[in-house]
C-alpha cells in the first residue's frame, strides 16, 4: 500500500527519503479520505436522484411495460429510507486524516530542513 523506499546509506530524513514518505502517506490517504467522504455523502442520501435516473433511465431502454417498482422519485426516496444507512466510512476518515495528518507533519519537517 505505500510506496516507500528506504536506501540504506541515507539517513532516515534525508532529502529524498523524506519526500518519498510524504508522497507515501498523502496520496493513500488522500484516496481514502475521499472515498469514505463519498460513503458518507452516499448514506445522507446524496445520489438518491442519480440512482433513481439510470434506474428510470435503463427502464426506456428495456421497454419495461409493467415495472413493479418505486414510479416516482417520492416513493423510490421513501423506499431507499428504509434500508440501513452503512458505518464503514468512520474508519476509512479516520485512517485517511491520521495519514494526511503524518504527510503535513512529514512536509513540515521537509520544509525546515531543507527549504
Amino acid at each position: 500500500m505505500f510506496y516507500y523506499r528506504h536506501t540504506p546509506d541515507l539517513p532516515l530524513f534525508s532529502e529524498a527519503n523524506l519526500q518519498e514518505l510524504v508522497d507515501a502517506f498523502f496520496i493513500p490517504g488522500f484516496l481514502i479520505a475521499a472515498i469514505g467522504g463519498l460513503i458518507v455523502i452516499d448514506n445522507n442520501e446524496g445520489f438518491d436522484f442519480i440512482r433513481y435516473g439510470f434506474m428510470r433511465f435503463w427502464q426506456m431502454v428495456k421497454r419495461q411495460k409493467d415495472f413493479d417498482g418505486p414510479k416516482t422519485f417520492y416513493e423510490y426516496r421513501l423506499a431507499c429510507a428504509e434500508k440501513p444507512d452503512t458505518k464503514i466510512f468512520i474508519p476509512m476518515l479516520l485512517i485517511g486524516g491520521g495519514m494526511l495528518a503524518a504527510a503535513s507533519i512529514l512536509l513540515f519537517v521537509y520544509y525546515r530542513m531543507y527549504l
